[in-house]
């Protein structure tokens, strides 16, 4: 099974041009973890993980969540966020999926 995660890294100023946009989706790459990917008792998988603020503002994080068998179809798909992070400190985030 693979994950893959992808994030919308929004910081406090909403009025950002679009390339300001792409570069902070790029370090917000950099910045969301997957720490954890098992499956439960019911064989549902929960996704978990952290989002590290390295902004000088507060971020908020919406981050998709899509699992994948090894042939590469996906089985499900789910959302988490992690708000008002502060600067230089790290949120844990969770994403359950019915995979």
């Amino acid at each position: 099974m693979l994950v893959i995660i992808s994030i919308v890294a929004l910081g406090t100023a909403t009025t950002k041009a679009a390339h300001h946009l792409t570069n902070a989706h790029k370090q917000a790459l950099k910045e969301v973890k997957i720490t954890a990917c098992a499956r439960d008792a019911l064989g549902d998988v929960i996704v978990r993980g952290t989002a590290h603020n390295t902004s000088s503002g507060r971020s908020n994080y919406f981050i998709d969540v899509v699992v994948v068998d090894p042939a590469g179809t996906q089985l499900d798909s789910s959302n988490a966020v992690a708000s008002n992070v502060d600067p230089d400190q790290t949120a844990k985030w969770q994403a359950p999926t019915t995979a």
